[in-house]
């Protein structure tokens, strides 16, 4: 074989070894569904562990807002939110989160719906800044393992569901954690009257075994969600 043969040979399998590169580079992380099986298309990405569902689906804004929530985007009959908010993948390990204004006073009439979707998470530790105020009685901030509320499990305090927490006054929350899960939701209600400051609250997974940057939210912005 002549030497220019060779060479040809050789910046052939140059040029395939570096498309391949600058393709495995560029595509999407591996934690996304072999099928889509989400309703309409929604970005799918796969989900393990027992009991699990094998699969959640990135609810959109454009949808989100006539009430869509849940692992597959299904519309809750329910009142619908005025926001809707989502981070879903590895780029949502940690992060924070803030109702409109913070540290002012929040908006009246605000209903936003938050959904967290973590890989691999076994548990989401989250704490609370200072100040934090929602006006007692009447606005209402809730946060709970999942990715989806039905209004009539939070007509009874004493009773919500195991994983979920309801906060509301002026003191400063304790931090807590929800074991047990990869998801979870956070609802914020606001009536016609009253507001005050509001909350910041962070977030971080537990379980997880590599560090990323932080996922920040401020005051309930258009921009949060998938920031892989």
């Amino acid at each position: 074989m002549s030497s220019q043969v060779s060479e040809n040979i050789i910046k052939l399998f140059v040029f395939f070894f570096l498309v391949y590169v600058a393709k495995s580079q560029t595509s999407e992380p591996d934690t996304l569904c072999d099928i889509n099986t989400c309703p309409n298309d929604e970005r799918c990405l796969r989900r393990d562990g027992p009991g699990n569902l094998t699969f959640v689906c990135e609810c959109v804004q454009t949808r989100a807002r006539d009430g869509t929530m849940g692992h597959n985007c299904f519309k809750n009959n329910d009142p619908v939110h005025s926001t809707f908010l989502g981070c879903y993948g590895k780029a949502c390990e940690r992060g924070s989160f803030s109702s409109p204004n913070y540290p002012q006073d929040y908006e009246t009439r605000d209903k936003t719906f938050m959904a967290l979707y973590i890989p691999h998470a076994k548990s989401i530790f989250f704490d609370f800044s200072s100040p934090f105020c929602i006006e007692e009685g009447k606005d209402e901030l809730y946060v709970g393992s999942g990715l989806e509320i039905y209004f009539g499990d939070i007509d009874d305090l004493d009773n919500l569901p195991e994983n979920w927490y309801h906060f509301d006054g002026s003191g400063v929350p304790s931090n807590f954690t929800l074991q047990g899960t990869d998801t979870t939701f956070v609802y914020f209600s606001s009536d016609k009257s009253t507001v005050c400051e509001g909350f910041n609250i962070t977030w971080e997974a537990q379980g997880k075994t590599r560090c990323l940057l932080p996922n920040t939210l401020s005051n309930f912005g258009s921009t949060f969600g998938r920031v892989e």
